[in-house]
């Protein structure tokens, strides 16, 4: 087999001093043409150690990065400059075999003409390619019959090949780039060279997809590229995680590198079985299929992405399966997947044909096992305790303790550190030691959180909490490193905003202390009354009666704000701040002051979502369950599958809202899967479902009784007042499509189109690229259903672009803080990882669309309309529609906005759980 090779890459300058070597790299565009044209022919042709210690140099860097990512040396290495001779040679033999002509300047080129006469087929050029070129002064160069020349592009890899290969090689691999006219050359000129053999050269080419960043190829020329040693540097990659990234991408396939693919490398690293799993229910046949799936798709072209997504799958059977089984088919399934992946080359340096167990470097220190076991059963047995009480009792605590005594005469100093963990511990929660053992569920669990947390996580040692498992006693990685050094810089960055509020917010009370009398001196006036109240502008010399009007009007405003509810408190001093010249403003803001001093009703809101996998749709659900503005009256599903309605109902039931309807998108199936997509750990939507089916008012896994969506929306806005319903799509738009297509029934007799007009608000769309481009949610499912809404939707419509919410990140906070009950928790766990955040494009949607633009978010546009093309593409056109349409972007910042999401999740979760 013969593999062509990279090409020579630069170090990158980005945050490195500036050595001579990177100094001459970065202005190389303006010196090289200099010195080329200064002392370019006094260089030797035939000098090559100036040539081949920059080769070497760059050879050897290639090979420690190969090395690291455990990718095998190959069984020979061919370098250009040790070929010389044997080019020249091998052109030669084409010349004399009346494939070639020599020009009169030494150069020699391929002649298609005479090879496609000879009956081979792969002519692919209209002119003649060099195969030899006549070397000028300065240029490397090698003898020749012809004088001294150097070897055309691709007569190179022909000639080595040969060499070493001989007249046909089984397999050739390269970049997809390569394949035309480079293959096809090599090709031509290696037939012509075995002309006499009439066979073909190579039997299989094997072309390699390239990464991308933002849609373009991954390259020196356009400055998109990271080297394998940067990246691996700078700590977003691991060797691991890199190959995982392949694997995930397929070989021909090629790989778009995005932020989700580096947390999705990250998360797919925690989820091989480590054999420590309690005895579940019988594998047997999951693994067996696993084993015939995974042969069947290594043997159709190395489909590395389905081999991935059976080894999740299997996993995900694993992990939710019920704890009484065989524990010898639990460690032959947690065998064979380790195997699997130590084949992909995900396991270090372990052979495949090792008998362990799990990522290599996953175990613990010997010495620490035999007090680590039993300090992670005495948590676990604690855990358990409190959550079915309040308390647990002191006979409890004497109980649990009791089962875990250690002999201390089994220390020693290799194993000291974690014996003073596990004995602190122990001490802390026995009753027998103190009386002030705390025995409340907070207080215990704070302790085990702390242990958890800090002391066992200071020592290298992490323990994993699982659903109504035990913990597994792990070594602390790399990843939960940076999460634990991010979340301690996110708490202090909170707490520095918390300390500048509480300052902001002490001033502002000194300030309202300030009598009436003084409140007006500002520089924006220059008279004012007895009472203090302003009568001249600054830049006005004559007395204005309207601003006696405002400011009295305002001073009572401020005086009745302290009854009004908090919202309308707020509404009111942002009023009176704005500046005394913008008298229109303070005009509007006296004839609806009275309208903000009524009760303001909920919106009343319905989500159309295809909840599934990606996880911020059951953030958004969470969202709208607990907000105080929101009264949500349905949920439509537009993903064809049971379990989206299913777990849809569990969460709407765990949040207290198991009385709204939800609807379901026919047909549908009941197929679970590995996000290939986003290349997540997979759908949650099942598991969410089945773990909290008790909070559901579907029964498990019978989904007659959702609603059909169409029906369902005529239903809800039949019964609605007159444009007092919101719409939040946060998926495909195939419901609301057919929706404006029903004809009228007994619900109403207005057409779907007139329903709509009639009944709703305003539509909410997370969907499309602004100004223009394309994104999932408009041409994943059905493009023309999205141009059928979003071009004749009888009413205001807001949309939430891709952009608008892909580096807005939220969700690892309530995977670290958030209680285990919570099923949107659990569904981050399932879908990001623990501590791993996840884009945030549904929550936003779901918060405009109940909040409006509060100080979130202001609109991108100044008039104009989104129009949807056949092939779901979007664009923002400028003139403007009957109905108007906003698109939006963030006030805040995209980290205060993450911040924000996070204490909604928590908040919410928290409270549920009580």
């Amino acid at each position: 087999m013969f593999s062509q090779g990279p090409g020579e890459q630069p170090k990158s300058l980005e945050n490195e001093m500036i050595t001579s070597e990177a100094f001459y790299e970065a202005t190389q565009d303006v010196i090289l043409p200099y010195l080329d044209q200064l002392r370019g022919s006094t260089v030797p042709g035939d000098a090559y150690e100036i040539f081949t210690k920059l080769t070497k140099k760059y050879e050897e860097h290639f090979m420690r990065d190969m090395r690291d990512l455990n990718v095998l040396d190959p069984d020979e290495i061919t370098r250009v400059t040790e070929y010389g001779q044997e080019i020249a040679d091998f052109v030669e033999k084409i010349v004399t075999n009346d494939f070639g002509y020599v020009t009169l300047d030494g150069s020699v080129y391929f002649d298609i003409k005479s090879f496609e006469k000879a009956g081979h087929p792969y002519a692919r050029s209209p002119d003649d390619f060099a195969i030899w070129k006549a070397s000028r002064p300065g240029e490397p160069s090698w003898k020749s019959q012809w004088g001294q020349g150097r070897p055309g592009w691709h007569i190179e890899c022909s000639a080595m090949a040969s060499s070493r290969l001989g007249s046909q090689n089984d397999i050739h691999s390269g970049g997809i780039d390569l394949a035309f006219p480079h293959h096809d050359n090599e090709l031509a000129q290696s037939e012509a060279y075995w002309s006499e053999k009439k066979q073909q050269w190579v039997n299989y080419f094997l072309h390699m997809g390239h990464l991308s960043i933002q849609g373009s190829k991954m390259s020196k020329s356009l400055k998109n590229f990271a080297t394998v040693r940067s990246a691996l540097d700078k700590g977003d990659w691991n060797p691991r995680s890199l190959r995982i990234v392949f694997l995930l991408g397929g070989w021909r396939d090629g790989v778009e590198i995005t932020p989700e693919l580096i947390q999705t490398a990250s998360a797919y690293q925690g989820v091989a079985p480590d054999g420590s799993s309690d005895p579940i229910i019988s594998l047997a046949q999951a693994l067996a299929t696993a084993k015939e799936k995974v042969h069947e798709y290594f043997c159709d072209s190395f489909d590395t992405p389905k081999v991935m997504g059976v080894i999740s799958e299997l996993i995900t059977t694993f992990n939710n399966v019920d704890q009484n089984a065989n524990p010898n088919e639990v460690q032959e399934l947690a065998q064979w997947v380790t195997r699997i992946v130590t084949i992909l080359g995900l396991n270090g340096k372990v052979s495949p044909e090792s008998c362990g167990i799990g990522w290599e470097g996953t175990d613990i220190p010997e010495p620490a096992k035999q007090f680590l076991y039993p300090l992670s059963a005495m948590r676990d047995a604690l855990r358990e305790a409190t959550k079915s009480q309040g308390e647990v009792t002191h006979q409890q605590l004497k109980a649990i303790t009791a089962e875990t005594i250690v002999d201390e005469r089994l220390v020693s100093q290799a194993s000291r550190p974690y014996f003073q963990v596990f004995r602190d511990f122990h001490a802390r929660i026995s009753p027998s030691n103190s009386e002030d053992t705390p025995t409340s569920s907070k207080e215990l669990l704070s302790l085990c959180d702390r242990l958890r947390d800090v002391e066992l996580f200071d020592l290298g040692i992490y323990l994993e909490d699982r659903e109504n498992k035990p913990a597994l006693v792990r070594p602390v990685t790399r990843d939960l490193l940076q999460s634990r050094e991010e979340h301690a810089r996110k708490m202090l960055l909170k707490q520095q905003e918390k300390e500048k509020q509480e300052k902001l917010a002490k001033e502002r009370l000194e300030k309202g202390r300030l009598s009436h009398l003084d409140m007006f001196r500002t520089s924006e006036f220059s008279a004012w009354d007895e009472d203090g109240m302003p009568t001249k502008d600054a830049s006005s010399p004559a007395p204005n009666i309207w601003l006696v009007v405002y400011t009295t009007t305002v001073v009572d405003l401020v005086h009745y704000s302290q009854e009004l509810p908090t919202t309308f408190a707020f509404l009111i001093s942002r009023l009176i701040i704005v500046r005394m010249r913008t008298r229109w403003i303070f005009t509007v803001a006296l004839l609806v002051a009275p309208l903000a001093l009524g009760s303001i009703p909920a919106t009343k809101l319905i989500i159309d979502t295809d909840l599934f996998s990606d996880v911020d749709d059951a953030a958004a659900l969470l969202v709208a369950c607990d907000h105080p503005m929101a009264t949500p009256i349905g949920v439509m599903i537009n993903y064809p599958s049971s379990y989206s309605a299913l777990a849809a109902s569990s969460i709407l039931g765990y949040y207290g809202y198991s009385d709204v309807p939800v609807a379901l998108k026919q047909p549908f199936s009941n197929d679970t899967f590995l996000d290939t997509w986003s290349y997540q750990l997979g759908e949650y939507a099942s598991k969410v479902a089945y773990n909290w089916r008790h909070t559901a008012s579907m029964p498990w896994g019978d989904v007659s009784s959702a609603w059909d969506p169409v029906e369902l929306y005529r239903k809800l806005l039949s019964e609605a007042g007159d444009h007092s319903v919101t719409i939040a799509s946060i998926g495909f738009l195939d419901n609301l499509s057919e929706l404006l297509s029903s004809p009228g029934d007994t619900y109403s007799s207005l057409s779907g189109h007139g329903l709509v007009k009639a009944k709703v608000k305003e539509l909410v769309i997370m969907g499309g690229a602004y100004p223009c481009g394309y994104e999932y949610n408009f041409y994943g499912s059905n493009a023309s259903a999205t141009a059928h809404v979003v071009n004749t939707w009888p009413g205001p419509m807001t949309f939430s672009g891709g952009e608008l919410g892909a580096t807005v990140y939220s969700g690892a906070r309530l995977t670290v803080e958030g209680p285990v009950s919570d099923p949107v928790n659990a569904a981050y766990r399932w879908y990001t990882g623990y501590n791993i955040s996840r884009s945030s494009w549904d929550p936003l949607t779901v918060l405009y669309a109940i909040d409006g633009l509060s100080n979130m978010f202001v609109y991108a546009n100044k008039g104009g309309h989104n129009y949807i093309y056949p092939d779901g593409r979007n664009e923002w056109l400028p003139d403007s529609p009957l109905y108007p349409q906003k698109y939006l972007k963030l006030r805040m910042s995209e980290e205060e906005a993450g911040e924000l999401l996070d204490n909604i999740y928590l908040d919410t979760a928290t409270r549920a759980a009580r």
